[in-house]
């Protein structure tokens, strides 16, 4: 009987508001409480690494220079 009602229930709702699979077992979600929030905003960040070399000094026969490193954090459109 129990059955019997189950599958009235999941074929007699209307297209409109058809359950899901996602619905009848949708407490086994690993999504906290209040995961989709309307109106949010998210911001996506592009990072940009390079290298410059800085040639020795003239006249300094033992620097060999060195390799400045540059970092760039740019908020970019999602």
């Amino acid at each position: 009987m129990k059955y019997f009602i189950l599958f009235s229930l999941l074929f007699t709702t209307s297209t409109a508001q058809a359950l899901t699979w996602n619905d009848i077992f949708g407490w086994d979600d690993d999504k906290p409480y209040g995961y989709y929030i309307r109106n949010k905003q998210e911001r996506c960040w592009k990072r940009t690494t390079w290298e410059e070399y800085h040639p020795p000094v003239e006249g300094s026969g033992r620097d060999r220079g060195y390799v400045k490193h540059h970092n760039r954090l740019e908020e970019i459109h999602c």
